[in-house]
């Protein structure tokens, strides 16, 4: 089955991944896929941020549990680009501090550091 992440976000790219136990995927070059972008579906929805970012730290954790299935470990600067794209996506969101913690434990997950200090919230 999927590997079960909110809303199914990122839950078909691990599927891939275990599916495929970390080797080759193959693509068929001249296949076509249509889709149709509407406000309808989640990717636009921006309400759900918080449920969406609950579903990429899983997933973030999923891949640093699972780093063994793949022949190259994933390294940092994969890590670092995963978080990148995450910030720029709630930085474009209205300002929820809520959302920002979930970023700083995505970051914490992201770029192991012991320069890294926690911030302490009430």
């Amino acid at each position: 089955g999927f590997v079960n992440f909110p809303k199914a976000w990122a839950s078909d790219r691990a599927t891939i991944l275990q599916v495929s136990e970390g080797g080759m995927i193959y693509l068929l070059s001249q296949a076509r896929l249509y889709f149709r972008m509407s406000g309808d579906n989640i990717t636009s929805d921006r309400t759900d941020g918080l449920i969406k970012l609950d579903a990429i730290i899983m997933f973030t954790q999923w891949l640093k549990e699972n780093e063994n299935i793949f022949q190259q470990k994933p390294n940092m600067g994969f890590y670092k680009h995963l978080y990148k794209k995450v910030e720029e996506y709630v930085l474009n969101l209205e300002f929820d501090i809520k959302l920002f913690r979930k970023l700083y434990t995505l970051r914490k997950i992201c770029m192991v550091s012991n320069k890294i200090k926690s911030p302490k919230f009430n």
